[in-house]
């Protein structure tokens, strides 16, 4: 599991460490949050694909899985975005370079960009590519991925095991 806040920190821990809980628990700590700061995404790491990073400004870049240190729940993390001014980081999602995702603004519609308009880069690089132009009084809000089937398996094996159920002259199988 990966956490990212808003102050560009983000922890990676394994699903492992968080117990399963009844309906009235409170849940479990992911990571330690400074004063002012909170968590803006949250993604399952991918065995392939990059993480995303997306500004609230409409700067992107993208990391591999493997520049974030597998670390226990409830740590401070590692720093994943050195922002410049004012500049927070808005959202996060995780998928191949061919996806696309809608950037949502707090002005405006949304607008479409595939996940590699943004160079690869280190965890601790500052730059970033400009994904989206703002207007002025406008910063990016979130940032969503369609979901996508890697795999499609047709039904075959349930019609064929109907259709033999009913030449042997039994009951079709459910």
């Amino acid at each position: 599991i990966l956490l990212a806040t808003a102050q560009g920190m983000a922890i990676k821990f394994s699903e492992e460490e968080v117990r399963p809980m009844g309906l009235v628990a409170a849940g479990v700590s992911g990571i330690k949050l400074d004063e002012k700061d909170e968590v803006v995404g949250m993604e399952i790491l991918p065995g392939e694909g990059e993480i995303f990073l997306l500004t609230s400004d409409g700067k992107a870049k993208r990391l591999e899985h493997s520049d974030f240190p597998d670390q226990g729940r409830y740590g401070k993390g590692v720093r994943v975005w050195s922002l410049p001014g004012k500049a927070r980081l808005a959202a996060i999602g995780g998928g191949k370079p061919h996806h696309v995702g809608s950037i949502h603004l707090n002005k405006g519609a949304a607008r479409s960009t595939r996940l590699d308009a943004a160079g690869v880069r280190k965890r601790e690089s500052t730059k970033g590519d400009a994904v989206v132009e703002l207007k002025p009084g406008e910063e990016v809000t979130a940032f969503t991925l369609g979901w996508t089937v890697d795999r499609f398996v047709p039904k075959t094996v349930e019609i064929k095991k109907k259709a033999a159920a009913r030449k042997a002259g039994a009951q079709p199988v459910r």
